[in-house]
């Protein structure tokens, strides 16, 4: 497997750190070094060149695979982007465009890129079937990114699926009576089938194309470990199946960087630098092993005046919270020493807003149009600027104000129904941010965001997978601030096959009108992303991708805004890339 090429932030000097992994399978005791050139975009002038150290020491031995990983720095110039070219010690060449420091990044968001249970049975039945084909998407991105390259690419989380294997993990050692003790068996079972599942998964030949070229950045989910992790209370023997999950989500999702990372325990953020990777919570000095490494694992990296922040939602969460309070003191004390920053893009792998048929609300209006643009192709574009009008609010009551009191009283989950659903196995609700133990935490994150965006004069764009379909949302406030929050998910698993189901869900846009402390009135509402009637205007009902595009002045000059573009399957796409 390999190489997955990584960016790990950049030096003191302005040097660009990258690294990739690659997975031998024999009895290699070393691997040789890894050369790389740095070329011009034209390929006609070399700025520089050379070759990393040998490797000696795998940073991962599970049965006969060995898991490497090298680490090189390449210059950066001030206004012209370059190619790095790298040499593995096997002869396979590979590039990636490496940005100027004036140049904004191109991003490609991708999410649920593990197969889902049954996806490889269904692939079987199907093979004569090549709309069915998993890869397509992958594909998409291939072409786009030879048409103008991409930057980076951001996995928001559901990057494996692990819960087929672990449902299989535990049905054996029930049937072959295993002592639920003991723990250390079944921590090395699920170790070595994480670490072959993560090789599975990510040697298909079209995602694998592409994380051999776009350095990565990622963060996890439940299905990373096992559906529902957190949501719902665990045995002893899940929660050392959790540990063997982190340990190998930290050597493949996060590559190892965080022991390159250690600070003392207790270090709190006090410094950002430009252009680096900081975590919340900074690895403690020394770790006997990886799964010592309590987390959570959020990080925050900068482009200069772009900058992402990748939240982990799994380290800490509980029935009742999703992040801990010291994590909430970390990361408002990160937002206040962030600066030179003109946009953020958040990543939450759970999207904020979306569709619910289940919960009431209050009907809400507003006086402005819908953002909405035209469908071309396969490709659903539409910008993540708001209209320069003032926004107006009102609700709609029909007995009055106490009718309404009453409704946003009870406009929860019930908590008896809650629980049930839990107890039978259906996680999703308590996934979800409208699940009634997380909806403060909801409104501390969105209130957060949004006193950064005042308070720095940033634009803010929320990123989230999860659902299995790409929709737009918006959060507006009487203090004219507009955070952005767009769904994309998921780029190999298709969507909830009952359409009508769906029908059902747009009965309810996922509109929600409260207030907030220095911002009034605060609107949640979905947005029409086409002029498609029914589902197809609000949700993009297939396999889809998100491209991120940097908006420019005639002159060139960065505006400090992006253009969304979903990129979705259709029968027509997948004709398109076969021939």
């Amino acid at each position: 497997m390999g190489p997955i090429l990584g960016f790990r932030g950049t030096t003191d000097v302005g040097l660009y750190q990258l690294s990739c992994l690659v997975v031998s399978e024999g009895l290699e005791t070393q691997l040789e070094s890894l050369d790389f050139t740095v070329l011009t975009v034209d390929g006609t002038q070399t700025i520089g060149s050379g070759h990393t150290n040998a490797l000696v020491r795998p940073l991962a031995i599970c049965g006969r695979y060995k898991l490497w990983r090298y680490d090189w720095e390449v210059p950066r110039d001030r206004w012209q982007d370059y190619i790095c070219k790298y040499t593995l010690p096997d002869h396979r060449s590979f590039t990636c465009h490496i940005p100027s420091f004036n140049t904004y990044p191109r991003v490609a968001f991708a999410t649920s890129s593990g197969v889902e249970r049954g996806d490889k049975r269904r692939r079987k039945r199907s093979s004569k079937d090549k709309y069915c084909k998993t890869g397509v998407m992958w594909i998409h991105m291939r072409n786009a990114h030879k048409e103008r390259p991409f930057h980076l690419l951001l996995m928001g989380g559901d990057n494996i699926y692990a819960d087929e294997m672990i449902k299989n993990l535990i049905a054996d050692r029930r049937a072959e009576n295993c002592d639920e003790s003991d723990v250390t068996g079944v921590r090395d079972e699920a170790r070595r089938k994480y670490f072959e599942l993560y090789i599975s998964q990510w040697r298909q030949p079209e995602q694998a194309c592409m994380m051999a070229r776009i350095p990565t950045l990622m963060i996890w989910d439940d299905h990373d470990i096992f559906n529902g992790w957190g949501s719902v209370s665990h045995s002893r023997e899940q929660q050392e199946i959790y540990k063997a999950a982190k340990e190998y989500f930290l050597l493949f999702q996060l590559k190892g960087f965080r022991s390159l990372s250690a600070r003392p325990a207790h270090s709190s953020v006090v410094d950002v630098r430009q252009l680096s990777v900081t975590w919340l919570h900074p690895p403690p000095m020394q770790i006997r092993e990886p799964y010592h490494d309590y987390g959570p694992f959020s990080h925050f990296l900068s482009f200069g005046e772009v900058a992402f922040m990748l939240l982990d939602h799994r380290s800490e969460r509980t029935i009742d919270r999703i992040m801990s309070e010291d994590t909430w003191k970390e990361l408002s004390g990160l937002l206040h020493v962030i600066h030179g920053v003109k946009h953020l893009f958040v990543v939450i792998p759970v999207p904020i807003i979306f569709v619910d048929s289940d919960r009431p609300k209050t009907s809400v209006k507003t006086s402005h149009k819908s953002h909405k643009s035209k469908s071309h192709k396969t490709q659903t574009s539409y910008t993540s600027s708001k209209s320069s009008s003032k926004q107006t609010m009102t609700i709609v009551e029909k007995n009055g104000k106490r009718k309404v009191k009453r409704e946003e009283e009870h406009s929860g989950y019930n908590t008896d129904s809650f629980e049930r659903h839990v107890a039978d196995g259906d996680v999703d609700e308590a996934n979800q941010w409208t699940s009634p133990y997380h909806d403060f935490e909801r409104k501390r994150l969105i209130k957060l965001l949004l006193d950064y965006s005042q308070r720095k004069k940033v634009q803010v764009t929320i990123l989230s997978g999860d659902v299995y379909v790409g929709c737009w949302g918006k959060i507006e406030s009487e203090s004219d601030i507009c955070i952005n929050v767009v769904t994309s998910s998921s780029i190999v698993n298709d969507p909830p096959s009952k359409v009508p189901s769906l029908l059902r869900m747009m009965n309810n846009t996922g509109s929600e009108l409260f207030c907030l402390p220095d911002h009034g009135r605060v609107l949640l509402s979905m947005e029409e992303i086409s002029d498609a009637k029914g589902i197809d205007g609000y949700l993009v009902a297939a396999q889809n991708f998100l491209i991120l595009d940097p908006q420019n002045t005639s002159l060139g000059v960065n505006t400090g805004r992006y253009d969304a573009t979903f990129v979705k399957k259709t029968r027509q796409s997948v004709r398109e890339n076969q021939t």
